[in-house]
């Protein structure tokens, strides 16, 4: 496997773009095949997950995987960023702990939650938050989410410091606007760390700057199971896998499978592929290239 295929844990800064910061592994590297599994905006720091080489693949995948956020939210003040690099545009009440604790509850379990108009959306085609810097009406329609918990860590009036453990999808922005409101007040995200995705920590995460001196590529089924435990398949390259041949459950004996991906690997722990298990057939989500391996 090559040195180039793996995951890297990186703590980005505040002040630049999660784009900027992948920069800097593509030159470490040398490479163009750099992806990540979340981003993060330019005013939040934390841990940005990025993908290299054949496991750009694995992206989508631990994008599903659940998160963790630390936030500081301010009553009294919504921007129409909702986030401290935008421009004033509301004033309301400071709410007290009573108030905010009172609502809390009404943001757990699975909610409706609208993206910010300032988001990466697509509408019509394009990023919404293109269309907000032009100027333009957008008004994105609300979707699903689960927010796990929602933690109060400490209220000195107006700020709120929250800890929050959420879904793919869930915007901890717009989750500051709606609780603002929910409060009879407003509110927008001042500051923002992602501590976690999935299994993977911040703690373990390297600065940019660090490349080089501290960083490590994770590779191979011990970083797999961690991130899928249960779900890495060994599988004979023989079997037709790489040629996205049809594979049968029965292939392995001592596997209970329950609906959702698995990862395959070589039994020399080379990732292959990825399949997923629903209503008892497995169907490719990719395949690894044979020029890869």
């Amino acid at each position: 496997m090559s040195s180039l295929d793996g995951i890297l844990l990186l703590h980005k800064p505040q002040g630049i773009t999660s784009f900027e910061v992948l920069q800097f592994v593509k030159r470490h590297f040398h490479t163009l095949r750099v992806g990540h599994t979340g981003t993060l905006d330019r005013f939040a720091s934390g841990l940005l997950v990025a993908v290299v080489g054949t496991y750009t693949k694995l992206a989508d995948l631990i994008q599903e995987l659940e998160k963790e956020y630390k936030g500081v939210i301010e009553f009294g003040r919504e921007t129409d960023t909702l986030d401290p690099e935008g421009v004033v545009v509301a004033h309301g009440p400071v709410p007290t702990l009573e108030d905010i604790k009172t609502q809390i509850p009404s943001f757990t379990g699975v909610i409706l939650q609208s993206p910010p108009a300032y988001s990466a959306v697509h509408v019509a085609g394009e990023r919404a938050y293109r269309m907000a810097r032009r100027g333009l009406l957008v008004d994105l329609p609300p979707r699903y989410i689960k927010i796990q918990s929602l933690h109060i860590e400490n209220y000195r009036a107006p700020f709120l410091t929250l800890r929050v453990v959420c879904s793919k999808g869930t915007y901890i922005r717009a989750l500051a606007r709606d609780l603002g409101r929910k409060c009879g007040s407003v509110a927008y995200l001042k500051d923002l760390i992602r501590l976690r995705i999935g299994p993977l920590q911040l703690r373990d995460a390297v600065l940019p700057s660090e490349l080089g001196k501290k960083d490590t590529i994770y590779q191979g089924v011990e970083i797999l199971s961690l991130l899928f435990p249960g779900r890495v398949l060994p599988v004979a390259p023989s079997s037709g896998v790489l040629q996205g041949k049809p594979l049968h459950p029965s292939l392995w004996k001592n596997v209970q499978f329950q609906e959702g991906p698995y990862v395959l690997t070589s039994p020399e722990g080379k990732l292959l592929g990825a399949v997923q298990y629903q209503a008892g057939t497995l169907s490719y989500r990719f395949v690894v290239s044979q020029k890869d391996l």
